[in-house]
């Protein structure tokens, strides 16, 4: 099946006909993680699982918000959120409550608000990626990551201009080594420029009383964190959440029943 894109979202499972299921996560971010791609696979086919696609130019919270009101099909049967998407999930549970007068089921994975942890882990693992780089100048990028974290502590908006800064550097002698194109060069660091603003932006958005009816299902390392009171934790790595099957049966269970606290 080829992704079909409406306002906003693109079709990942599905043929058009079944209940209409929103998944909020950053895709191409580079990190080493299942993602929603994988749990659609091990779900029903009648399920039409739609996956945020981010605005072209963003920096507020409204920004992501405005473009996925519309939802590409009603009514919306559930609303899935993986870390930082966790929380545009449940302030798009907000807009479809107040849109419809119901309020979808929300189903969170490694739910969490945006922290420096959270750059540094996935800049960490993007530079595990870059493979073109020699391991002396992969070494001077965690270098250089650990002493921002020490210069800037947990100011998020300035130990993350940091890091765009060293990727962007970076990338450009990777794009060398390839003979990549400037202008095809461009487009690739784009995508951890918009991912930086998506968790800047996420953290802006206002927490409210009505998330605490969302769903957590947590891999062991992410256990506790408080984001939603209910939460169901599994013993597996954040790598593997997305494509282990009693997860994937636990989250259909709370898709089709909207029981907002798994025990």
């Amino acid at each position: 099946m080829s992704d079909i894109e409406i306002n906003g979202w693109t079709r990942i499972s599905g043929n058009g006909t079944g209940g209409t299921v929103l998944a909020v996560d950053f895709d191409g971010s580079g990190r080493k993680e299942a993602t929603f791609r994988d749990l659609v696979r091990l779900l029903p086919d009648d399920l039409d699982v739609w996956h945020a696609v981010p605005p072209a130019e963003a920096g507020k919270p409204q920004d992501y918000l405005d473009r996925w009101r519309t939802p590409p099909g009603a009514p919306v049967h559930a609303i899935l959120g993986y870390c930082a998407g966790s929380v545009y999930a449940c302030a798009l549970a907000d807009l479809v409550e107040a849109d419809t007068g119901t309020r979808p089921p929300v189903v969170l994975f490694n739910p969490g608000l945006p922290t420096v942890d959270t750059l540094d882990r996935d800049f960490g693992g993007i530079v595990e990626g870059m493979t073109v780089l020699t391991d002396e100048e992969r070494q001077a990028l965690r270098d250089g990551a650990r002493a921002a974290r020490e210069a800037h502590g947990d100011d998020f908006d300035a130990v993350s201009a940091e890091y765009l800064a060293m990727y962007l550097t970076a990338c450009d002698t990777a794009f060398e080594r390839y003979g990549i194109p400037p202008d095809v060069g461009e487009q690739l660091t784009g995508l951890f420029r918009a991912y930086v603003t998506y968790l800047s932006a996420a953290r802006e958005v206002e927490l409210r009383p009505a998330w605490a009816h969302a769903s957590a299902l947590t891999a062991r390392e992410q256990a506790g964190l408080g984001f939603v009171p209910g939460e169901r934790v599994f013993p597996l790595t954040r790598a593997e959440l997305l494509r282990d099957r009693e997860v994937a049966t636990m989250a259909l269970a709370l898709i089709a029943t909207g029981d907002g606290v798994p025990r």
